[in-house]
């Protein structure tokens, strides 16, 4: 299976489907450490990405982090902790001043305390020192948690608490400046016995944290760590929920109500406590349903994606509008037979949104993405295939650029199995405009399609011009060279794409109106290789043969009309003149060029070179059939 799986990624086309990068990149080399994870990715407006893992094993196991650019490159390695203690689930977020903040759960060895630690990630790469969040003690051990950057570029991070009885879980949350100062900590109202704490940022600066206990409770966080009014948006068997914000006050909950049967409902929250109805992403059936996560843009158009398994499994998906109401259709995807097929989901500015999971029993990712506007298109294979893949994370910028990233074992079988974290970035299509302009004089022009978008190659063409052809296609300056046919005038066009490794953009026309090249070439140098020329023998050896040479200002063909002197007699008739040289033939040069170089042979047109006096005049013919002046030069022939 893990071969099979290989062969198809390495057979994954230059223009991958679905906008799936057909470049693998690995962000790691084989690392070894039984407790080695990929644990977060988070992703900026511009695309840019950061991903979080952890290697080691036992009592030392370090974070780290690496940044992956829209152009495709690789940061450096970011050692967030130095390895000599035990550092666990790092968790990474953009602030909107373009800072990041890294938190982890941190102890001196398994079963210490654990305390929840932090650092910001400047712009320039450069890193704060660590900060404690929330110093761990006998009783209380941080377990499952989050953060999301406030508006203000501070950032809240949330986490569950053990206290002192056990199995007893807590909320607890606290708010962290931009320079590291930690406010005073926050405690909601209830959360007792919870699991699955989320948080998620609004515009006014704080947050909202949601929660399970016996029903999924949410509650607003001022940025000074104010508690707003709790709510209770879904009571009852439900499932750990999943929330997503805009950015702008506007939140999405996500939950599986029941448990065999189950469905999957949605509800839209606000930052001042109030919710809309619950309505049904997936109603009531035998089916379970696993994974599931729901995810926001700026213009509060969302997508959920989930997975049902019974005998198969199914990962399906569906767009909430952003008036809050779910649109009709369900996108299904069969995911076969085996564990696994938890979802990840992204949404880009447009309302696009890229869907990966893993699929067992193979245990590959498997991605497709729901363009804005168009048809869905197929799974594409997007892991390696060379070991067992953990479940995929996605996310989406706001232009579209996003990430799925995940970490293959590459031994499972053994307690310190070397894994490796692979990502393979979304790219939208390039965007290319109609082109219409003029070819002046016929001449060869370059055009420029201005395609724009992230990773650019050369332009396709899609239907090639009729009355000309195209060459010298430019990735970087995305241009490319037409040539009319020469002495053609009128309208030509061609059709083009722009194109990345994650597809082909949309066909555009280029329309051209050419004009006739009316401009004559010019013989620009005409010389003979010696002016005395031997009649003899010796004139048709290698040694001794005649040469002329020619240069043109455009590719052109050349003829030399080869005449000998004449002697006129001193007293002329008044009705015919006297011509002082009569033409004995003429050379032509074989190829059309920018130069060329024409034997003079002992025979020109059938007429054997006597001793005398010659004199040869060029005369140039370009491609469109323009012709230059005439240009001469003298030689003799001499008896040899």
């Amino acid at each position: 299976m893990i071969a099979a799986a290989a062969a198809v990624a390495m057979m994954l086309p230059v223009t991958a489907e679905a906008g799936f990068s057909s470049t693998l990149v690995p962000v790691t080399g084989p690392l070894t450490g039984g407790n080695s994870d990929l644990t977060g990715i988070a992703i900026d407006p511009t695309g840019e990405a950061l991903v979080a893992w952890t290697e080691g094993s036992t009592n030392e196991v370090a974070a780290r982090v690496r940044r992956i650019r829209p152009d495709g490159s690789l940061g450096p390695v970011i050692d967030i902790t130095d390895g000599t203690t035990r550092a666990l689930g790092p968790q990474v977020a953009f602030a909107p001043n373009g800072s990041a903040i890294v938190a982890w759960i941190e102890s001196a060895k398994l079963g210490a305390p654990q305390s929840v630690r932090a650092r910001w990630i400047e712009p320039d790469g450069t890193l704060t020192e660590p900060f404690t969040v929330r110093a761990g003690s006998s009783t209380s051990e941080p377990g499952e948690m989050d953060l999301a950057t406030t508006s203000g570029s501070g950032a809240i991070v949330a986490w569950h608490n053990f206290n002192s009885k056990p199995l007893f879980r807590i909320v607890e949350a606290e708010y962290v400046a931009p320079g590291g100062d930690v406010g005073e900590l926050i405690l909601p109202t209830s959360g007792a016995g919870s699991t699955h704490v989320q948080v998620a940022a609004n515009s006014s600066g704080g947050s909202l944290l949601t929660w399970r206990d016996s029903s999924v409770e949410a509650q607003a966080v001022s940025p000074i760590g104010e508690l707003g009014t709790l709510q209770t948006p879904a009571p009852g068997l439900i499932a750990d929920p999943e929330l997503a914000t805009d950015g702008h006050d506007h939140f999405q909950l996500a939950y599986k109500r029941g448990s065999l049967p189950s469905s999957l409902e949605y509800r839209a929250l606000a930052a001042d406590a109030t919710f809309g109805p619950e309505q049904t992403l997936d109603p009531m059936t035998e089916e379970q349903i696993g994974g599931f996560e729901i995810a926001t843009n700026a213009g509060d158009r969302s997508i959920a994606a989930w997975n049902r398994y019974g005998e198969s499994q199914t990962v399906r998906a569906r767009f909430i509008a952003a008036d809050g109401t779910p649109e009709a259709t369900t996108f299904s995807t069969p995911a076969g037979t085996g564990n696994g097929a938890t979802p990840s989901v992204g949404i880009g500015g447009l309302g696009g949104a890229a869907i990966a999971w893993d699929m067992g029993p193979g245990r590959d990712v498997w991605g497709r993405l729901l363009p804005p506007g168009g048809a869905p298109t197929g799974p594409v294979l997007l892991s390696s295939g060379s070991g067992e893949a953990s479940v995929p994370q996605v996310e989406v910028a706001a232009n579209e650029v996003g990430l799925v990233a995940w970490d293959e074992r590459l031994e499972p079988e053994s307690p310190e199995s070397r894994f490796r974290v692979f990502a393979r970035q979304v790219l939208p299509p390039p965007s290319c405009p109609d082109f219409d302009g003029a070819i002046v004089q016929g001449r060869p022009t370059r055009i420029d399609l201005h395609c724009s978008g992230p990773q650019l190659g050369a332009p396709a063409i899609v239907a090639q011009p009729s009355h000309g052809r195209l060459s010298d296609l430019d990735a970087a300056g995305q241009s490319v060279l037409y040539t009319p046919t020469p002495g053609y005038e009128g309208s030509d066009s061609f059709r083009f794409a722009g194109v990345n490794p994650g597809g082909t953009g949309s066909t555009q026309t280029a329309r051209l109106e050419v004009g006739r090249d009316t401009v004559r070439p010019r013989v620009k140098r005409f010389s003979i290789s010696r002016r005395r020329v031997s009649a003899g023998p010796a004139a048709s050896t290698k040694r001794g043969k005649t040469v002329f040479k020619l240069r043109y200002s455009e590719i052109a063909t050349a003829t030399i009309t080869v005449e000998r002197r004449r002697r006129c007699p001193k007293a002329r008739s008044s009705k015919r003149s006297c011509r002082r040289y009569g033409k004995v033939g003429t050379l032509r040069a074989r190829e059309a060029a920018t130069s060329a170089k024409v034997p003079l042979r002992r025979r020109v047109g059938g007429r054997r070179l006597s001793p005398g006096r010659y004199r040869a005049t060029a005369i140039a013919t370009d491609l469109a059939g323009n012709r230059s002046q005439p240009r001469r030069l003298g030689f003799t022939v001499v008896a040899g």
